[in-house]
């Protein structure tokens, strides 16, 4: 039996085209699209790739990736059986560490975390800024513990100044991963406690703040605690923990 050589080329050809192109797949890149319908804008501030998840990063609940130094929107709707309103945290990781764990990433890897409390029937746009305090090589860390029922905000130098950080609701010895202060000099931190119930909002700052120098893997660690000593009833229930 003569075989056409012609034709077998052609169904190689058709096989490779079908393989390295799958109907929906998704590029490497497209994790750092902008997205349209978009309510949380997010400036990244650091000097590397960050990818960020929805919740606790076990999940795997992915909002997508935004370029170091640069500024990009995330269309929460997206999100699989997204509540109309509610609260979650959203955590950052750096991309190689996204790439490299894929499933395995887990609380020690988040480099960054704040406070999205979202209705969908709003449009107003939600602003988040990660701070370039992140120690991305997670060599030096402050050690925290939120013992309130509501969120805890980190904000460093005043009441209302950058938020760095945000601990869920009774959530114990938390690393948060900081680049040492210039000089080697103590950073002043405040605790923004924030509660979200029946829609309203509540937010208290504390008008007292908590001094502590980063310290290496390794070194003495002393564990900051937080608590709402104003209204310790306050509460907020979140998403995807």
């Amino acid at each position: 039996m003569r075989v056409n050589k012609s034709a077998i080329l052609l169904v190689a050809i058709a096989v490779l085209i079908a393989g390295g192109s799958k109907p929906g797949a998704a590029g490497a890149d497209d994790i750092f699209a902008n997205e349209e319908n978009a309510i949380l804008f997010v400036k990244n501030e650091t000097g590397v790739d960050i990818v960020l998840f929805a919740g606790n990063v076990a999940r795997g609940i992915v909002l997508g990736g935004i370029r170091a130094e640069s500024t990009r929107s995330f269309d929460i709707s997206k999100i699989k059986n997204l509540p109309e309103e509610g609260a979650f945290i959203v955590r950052g990781v750096s991309n190689n560490t996204y790439l490299q764990k894929n499933s395995h990433i887990n609380g020690d890897d988040v480099l960054y975390s704040g406070i999205v409390v979202y209705n969908l029937k709003n449009t107003e746009k939600i602003q988040k800024i990660i701070p370039d305090l992140m120690s991305d090589t997670t060599s030096t860390f402050i050690f925290v513990s939120n013992n309130s029922r509501a969120v805890c905000e980190l904000r460093l130098d005043a009441p209302n100044g950058p938020a760095i950080a945000a601990l869920r609701p009774g959530e114990r010895n938390r690393r948060i991963w900081i680049e040492p202060s210039i000089y080697g000099m103590p950073y002043t931190f405040f605790p923004n406690f924030v509660g979200y119930a029946n829609r309203d909002i509540t937010s208290i700052s504390e008008t007292f703040g908590n001094r502590f120098i980063p310290i290496e893997q390794g070194g003495r660690m002393m564990i900051i605690e937080f608590e709402n000593r104003e209204n310790p009833e306050m509460r907020i229930d979140l998403l995807f923990e």
